[in-house]
């Protein structure tokens, strides 16, 4: 029953309702958090239908990045592409004890205006609840950044 339960949560989070989820991208390590004032980019994780979707970022003057996401399932042998960034922005051991496995954890890569590629993971921690979303990005240029809702 609780199963059941979850799922309908996950569904309707990510479901083909149209949810669109304000997001923004803080820079945690790399050239943009060395900055004196770290910029903030703001985006939209869109969800289609379960188990994917679209998410959108805008990042400095008139780039913007698209890409879609998908769910990634348990036996994905690549689950831990990400593992250290998370590690990283969430704390040691986060990526195994919260992330993997979970039926709500999802990947997607962005394309950028400027040709930069962005890759994205996230998770949403209680299903149901949007703004429990929580991920990281890292982009081609060594920045990885904390996404929040």
């Amino acid at each position: 029953m609780k199963t059941t339960v979850a799922l309908t949560s996950v569904f309707a989070l990510l479901a083909g309702c149209a949810v669109m989820v304000p997001a923004h991208l803080y820079p945690v390590r790399g050239p943009l958090a060395q900055q004196s004032n770290p910029p903030t980019y703001s985006g939209t994780l869109n969800g289609s239908f379960l188990p994917h979707g679209t998410f959108t970022v805008h990042l400095a003057a008139a780039v913007s990045c698209r890409g879609d996401w998908s769910a990634v399932p348990a036996e994905d042998p690549t689950a831990r592409q990400m593992s250290a960034a998370w590690d990283e922005v969430y704390g040691s051991g986060f990526f195994v004890a919260n992330v993997l496995g979970r039926r709500t954890f999802a990947r997607g890569t962005l394309t950028c205006t400027d040709a930069r590629i962005l890759h994205l993971e996230f998770l949403v921690v209680e299903p149901g609840k949007q703004d429990s979303t929580i991920g990281v990005v890292g982009d081609d240029g060594g920045n990885i950044f904390k996404l929040t809702v």
